[in-house]
């Protein structure tokens, strides 16, 4: 049976987690990814930008990575990178300690904040960062966030807009790329409804595994149900009698290509 399938599947593979276990490097990694990605910036760009602004930080695409992701601290990082970020971030002194907690270098630094195009839209900028910040009832909320390798173990926190949200929410950042042909990134944000058990073909799922959990898509194989991955690598699929469905990912939101 599982060779009439033939569905390409493969099996859920477990990666370490990247993120540090330090709530607070990870709180400030995915405010650092979250206000790159406003600007509309791969992660290159911001670099290079950073590099403009102080060429003696120690900074490179690989490292900014492990900031976003929490492996590697913003608080505890080169003078030099954090300036050269708050400033390639076009944001004020008193933005950055505000949103961070982090002080900005004194004295002399190596190059100024670059004057915005106008006032209006440097105000406009600043309210955009406090609304992120201190957001309001009905704009969102934040909802702790896992790996889906150490799903259930919250290692941090994503604003989810009022329009996403839901009473039975979860949050769970892929760090496998078990489905990566289906449209899901490694690094992908999924937002899932965990009321939603009923099972559809054609949709996907958070489920249960013997040694995990693990995303999956259904589908309907002479009246039974499995759940397969898309990527078609190797691996076996899981029948609906194996497994247990935790709700239905409703949301994804993919990392940037650089990511």
């Amino acid at each position: 049976m599982q060779t009439e399938l033939n569905l390409g599947l493969v099996r859920g593979a477990a990666v370490s987690a990247e993120r540090s276990k330090d709530p607070r490097a990870v709180e400030l990694g995915q405010w650092l990814m979250d206000r790159r990605q406003h600007l509309g910036l791969k992660r290159p760009e911001l670099v290079k930008r950073a590099l403009e602004v102080r060429p003696d930080a120690p900074i490179s695409p690989d490292y900014l990575g492990k900031l976003e992701y929490g492996a590697r601290s913003l608080a505890a990082a080169h003078e030099g990178v954090r300036e050269g970020l708050r400033v390639a971030l076009e944001l004020s002194p008193e933005t950055w300690t505000h949103a961070t907690g982090l002080d900005v270098p004194t004295g002399d630094l190596s190059a100024p904040t670059p004057a915005p195009v106008n006032r209006v839209e440097q105000l406009l900028n600043e309210l955009r960062d406090y609304a992120k910040l201190i957001p309001a009832a009905t704009a969102g909320r934040f909802v702790p966030s896992s790996p889906l390798s150490t799903y259930g173990r919250a290692q941090g926190a994503t604003f989810v807009p009022a329009e996403l949200d839901r009473p039975n929410l979860d949050v769970v950042m892929l760090d496998t790329s078990s489905m990566s042909a289906g449209g899901l990134q490694r690094g992908a944000t999924l937002y899932i409804d965990k009321s939603d058990r009923d099972v559809q073909p054609g949709r996907i799922y958070l489920i249960t595994l013997p040694d995990g959990h693990d995303v999956r898509r259904a589908a309907v194989h002479e009246g039974e149900t499995w759940f397969y991955s898309d990527s078609g690598l190797s691996g076996a699929p899981i029948q609906d009698s194996r497994t247990s469905v935790l709700g239905r990912v409703f949301k994804v939101v993919n990392p940037p290509q650089d990511v």
